[in-house]
């Protein structure tokens, strides 16, 4: 079944079988998950699971759903589901939605669709073709796509928040990890103080401290409490309902994204994937990698902004892949006859910035190669001719003052050499680790564009301070812009890396 099959009457559809949740039905629902069942039963004793019918799903923070052998799994958003005895299909309407069956994984980027109808999903070894084929995504109709949203932003307006109550200081007496293994009569006692700790780390959240978030984070309590169920819906939910900065945002998300099914869906999500691109990921299987690459670019149709900086660290990714698949050849051929098509679809429905980015991408892939395939020359064939169409608009015509004043224009600087994005990781971490700068588990070096890094999470000395700082590198001019220093972005200089360190210390 398709979405599409409905034929615009999705509001007669929607009324005649909607039953919201009542009063009690909604306790049983976790905290910040909000929906509606327009059909059959969902069971939500144990998790949430759908033996038959619709919902209509949406969470604060992270949600999963089960449907016979598939979980599916949104972040700060929602989902259309249906289940019928001959097939599941997946809407993705505010949310992408990471799906698992077995070892094999799907995305479905916001405003798209997927239906299973199989007992299983096709595994790599099956060949890309066919693994692609089992992954195949449509778009959603307009129409059901503007309904489903209204519906969920209603019902999500009703729900309401479970956090601990804010509180400013820790408890005094602090809890060795022995003693966090308390007997069952003291469960309410340990419940209450977890839920204090917790209020202490959402007053450093929502206030946009990310210095004492970083100095709470060394207390083993607060990190345990934090790591806890409790403690990671509760920093989802900040992420999502209230304004952070950047800083922040970066801060709360690196304590979440460490797992496979936060890691795929933030790297979709048009809320978080600008973050989500500049982070060191955890480890994945290939099958998740594989997704990411073959299915990211479906999500470039969604209205949302897609910035620069995620489609260059798109190709970045792609382009590392090539040398760590078994046939490469065959990894570039498939992508390719995936993505090719996207280019024109693109550029009608007028994301013509985005339609370049993946031409350039898919050449930058072709051209990487050391024997191409037929199908690679046809391919670099068909984009260069693409390419050759200048689709941007003429400038406004400028009238020349009669007498102007000559003036010479600085030559830019052209490199002579353009390094791999190892090299310029590699490169970027070496200039750092001489200049004296702190690393953390949160530090992240990322090549983005020719040799440039966006550096981030990394710390200097200062006499007074330890300054939290990002910036983008260029390892070969080494010029430092884009300064963000302890979440603070007025900083409109470009220095060298070397004034840039001499001053950041002082």
């Amino acid at each position: 079944m398709s979405f599409a099959d409905l034929n615009g009457d999705v509001s007669r559809v929607i009324s005649s079988v909607t039953s919201s949740f009542s009063s009690a039905e909604d306790s049983l629902l976790p905290d910040g998950v909000y929906g509606e069942i327009l059909e059959g039963d969902l069971l939500t004793e144990d998790g949430l699971l759908l033996t038959s019918g619709i919902v209509r799903l949406g969470s604060q923070s992270l949600m999963s759903l089960a449907i016979d052998s598939l979980t599916l799994t949104v972040f700060d958003g929602g989902l259309y589901a249906a289940k019928t005895n001959e097939s599941v299909t997946i809407a993705a309407i505010t949310s992408p939605v990471f799906v698992t069956h077995g070892d094999q994984r799907v995305v479905v980027p916001v405003g798209m669709q997927w239906s299973f109808s199989e007992d299983s999903i096709d595994p790599l070894t099956a060949g890309f073709k066919d693994w692609m084929q089992a992954r195949k995504l449509s778009p959603l109709p307009s129409y059901f796509l503007e309904e489903q949203i209204i519906a969920l932003h209603l019902v999500e307006q009703r729900t309401e928040e479970d956090l601990p109550a804010l509180r400013s200081y820790l408890p005094v007496d602090a809890l060795s990890v022995d003693t966090l293994l308390l007997p069952v009569s003291l469960a309410t006692e340990q419940k209450e103080r977890v839920g204090h700790v917790l209020g202490v780390v959402r007053s450093a959240i929502e206030g946009n401290d990310t210095v004492y978030l970083a100095e709470l984070s060394q207390n083993e309590e607060v990190s345990l409490a934090m790591q806890s169920p409790r403690g990671r819906t509760m920093l989802g939910t900040l992420l999502s309902q209230r304004e952070l900065n950047t800083a922040m945002k970066m801060e709360v998300l690196l304590r979440i994204a460490d797992t496979e099914a936060m890691w795929s869906v933030t790297s979709f999500h048009p809320e978080y994937r600008d973050i989500a691109w500049s982070l060191i990921g955890p480890d994945v299987s290939i099958e998740s990698q594989l997704v990411r690459a073959f299915l990211f670019p479906f999500s470039l149709f969604s209205a949302e902004e897609v910035s620069d900086f995620v489609l260059d660290r798109y190709r970045v990714t792609i382009l590392g892949m090539v040398q760590s698949v078994g046939d490469n050849s065959l990894f570039v051929d498939n992508m390719l006859d995936a993505h090719l098509t996207l280019i024109d679809r693109l550029e009608t429905k007028g994301y013509p910035r985005r339609a370049a980015h993946m031409s350039d991408t898919l050449v930058a892939l072709i051209d990487s190669m050391e024997s191409q395939t037929e199908s690679m020359v046809r391919a670099l064939e068909y984009l260069s001719l693409s390419s050759a169409i200048d689709i941007t608009p003429l400038p406004e015509r400028r009238i020349v003052d009669a007498s102007p004043e000559t003036k010479e224009e600085p030559e830019p600087v052209v490199p002579d050499v353009v390094y791999t994005a190892l090299e310029v990781e590699a490169m970027a971490q070496a200039l750092l680790q001489d200049s004296g700068a702190l690393f953390t588990t949160q530090t992240g070096i990322a090549a983005y564009a020719d040799n440039k890094a966006r550096v981030s999470g990394i710390y200097f000395s200062a006499p007074l301070e330890d300054r939290k700082v990002a910036f983008t590198l260029d390892v070969y001019t080494k010029i430092v812009s884009a300064i963000e220093i302890n979440g603070q972005k007025d900083f409109p200089y470009e220095p060298s890396f070397e004034g840039f360190v001499e001053w950041i210390s002082k």
